[in-house]
């Protein structure tokens, strides 16, 4: 219902912002997991109406049966295609799921929305507006006392409707990460009913986010990136995305990498082992001036500043949602960078990421083509015109001026694309090339253990405690025992 919320207040503002866009202002809204997220950016001469028109729409919204039937019908079917999406798009879905303490999947999402009413709707919206606490950041062209009097502007609006007492911090919905137990090597499969490719994410989660963690984390993961790339995408050519680095969520992070690929994954997963195994002598290896290199290059590109201010806004507003209010990050964890040496590298490599390691955790993830999928010709799915590469890190981009109320989410609906068959298209002479840097070596692989009942064994794990904020702030105490 939140979806459809959402997507009715957008709808219902369409031709009263099209000349604000026009002019050069903005306004995103969105449903996030818990809440609600509002932006808005651009020439600051007017937001302050753009921003308190879009407040008024959504507490004093007027739902047209029309309207709700083709705003439900297009969340269902965003729903729907959630199985048509690119491959390692799923897989990163699936493993962001699967390690959440409490996350609704898309089925069970889909399951609700056919009985759903306008009536609902209705209901709906003052009982998830009575309460929440809201985060914000003001960020630009304005003062201190602008930056009160829009969250003034924000709150009276909702108060005006009898709406916005603010939760007790005993309500606060607290998104945890599920802690994976030491030596496990589990693998989950998913089927995708639109490509043909395969798409395999390999997780290694290694600990809580603090300071010292965020860098050297890091810093391994910069010495890694490249070779990772030279090695699986361009000797091997497993396929066009191929990617190596941190994956963080819920104040958790690890080692990832991600393969998509025309290829078997039990094949593409004993590549990425073989990969994995050769790191530490590639850090071992390496010389003193160029580990230095590296290690100050990759300081100097921590310390650049943002040459947007959007880019520099996420940063901050990254720390607020995360609620650890660490705002000169970078530079804290570049003071950490500098003092690691080779050996800090080589025993975090031989603790978390070692095949050998007993403390090892490992979740693979893969996604295959259904029987749906491999039954279409080649010609009815697009063909990729550029290389997709994902990134290290899995920061929300968002913008200046924001508003979250919790409450449950959606994901868009993405355009169907498919890569290329590289591997089949390789000429003979390509063949014996790409055969001669294939390591002929292979990893004698401890058996996966594969989740059947994702429930059941969630419900068997325990979960990390949350980050605590780096900055003391207090949280008010609406009443006293």
């Amino acid at each position: 219902m939140n979806a459809i919320y959402i997507e009715l207040v957008e709808d219902s503002l369409t031709e009263f912002v099209y000349p604000a866009q026009l002019g050069g202002l903005q306004y995103e809204l969105s449903a996030l997991n818990y809440g609600i997220q509002l932006t808005v950016h651009g020439f600051n001469h007017k937001i302050q109406q753009l921003l308190d028109k879009v407040l008024d729409r959504m507490v004093n919204i007027k739902i047209e049966k029309q309207s709700f039937e083709i705003i439900k019908e297009k969340v269902k079917r965003s729903l729907q295609n959630f199985r048509r999406e690119v491959p390692y798009q799923m897989a990163h879905f699936g493993v962001t799921y699967l390690t959440a303490e409490h996350q609704w999947n898309k089925d069970e999402l889909l399951s609700c929305i056919d009985g759903i009413t306008v009536h609902d709707v209705e209901a709906f919206i003052p009982r998830m507006l009575t309460r929440f606490f809201t985060d914000s950041l003001m960020y630009g062209n304005l003062t201190k006392d602008q930056a009160l009097e829009y969250m003034t502007s924000v709150e009276r609006k909702f108060q005006e409707k009898r709406y916005y007492q603010p939760l007790f911090p005993s309500m606060w919905f607290s998104q945890r990460e599920l802690i994976l137990p030491e030596g496990c090597n589990y693998a989950y499969s998913m089927l995708n009913d639109a490509h043909k490719l395969h798409a395999i994410e390999i997780y290694l989660q290694c600990f809580p986010q603090t300071l010292e963690n965020n860098a050297l984390l890091e810093l391994f993961c910069h010495l890694v990136d490249e070779p990772c790339f030279d090695q699986l995408r361009t000797k091997e050519q497993l396929g066009y995305v191929v990617s190596a680095g941190a994956r963080r969520s819920r104040g958790v992070q690890g080692f990832r990498v991600i393969v998509q690929s025309a290829r078997e994954l039990d094949h593409v997963n004993q590549r990425i082992e073989l990969f994995i195994e050769s790191i530490r002598d590639y850090i071992l290896t390496m010389s003193d001036e160029q580990f230095k290199k590296q290690r100050e290059g990759y300081m100097v590109k921590k310390l650049e500043v943002p040459k947007k201010m959007r880019s520099q806004g996420n940063k901050f507003w990254t720390e607020i949602t995360n609620h650890q209010f660490c705002f000169d990050r970078s530079q804290l964890e570049v003071e950490i960078i500098q003092n690691l040496e080779r050996n800090d590298l080589i025993r975090f490599y031989d603790h978390y990421i070692s095949l050998n390691s007993i403390h090892r955790r490992k979740l693979a993830l893969h996604v295959n083509p259904s029987s749906l999928a491999l039954q279409k010709p080649n010609g009815e799915t697009n063909n990729v015109e550029q290389e997709y590469e994902t990134t290290a890190t899995d920061e929300i981009e968002t913008e200046q001026v924001e508003v979250t109320i919790p409450t449950g989410a959606i994901h868009e609906e993405i355009k169907l694309i498919e890569q290329p068959v590289i591997i089949e298209k390789l000429n003979e002479t390509t063949t014996q090339e790409a055969e001669y840097v294939l390591p002929k070596k292979e990893l004698n692989l401890p058996q996966a253990e594969w989740i059947d009942n994702i429930h059941v064994w969630k419900s068997k794990l325990s979960c990390y405690p949350l980050a605590q904020p780096y900055d003391k702030i207090d949280v008010p105490v609406l009443c006293k025992l």
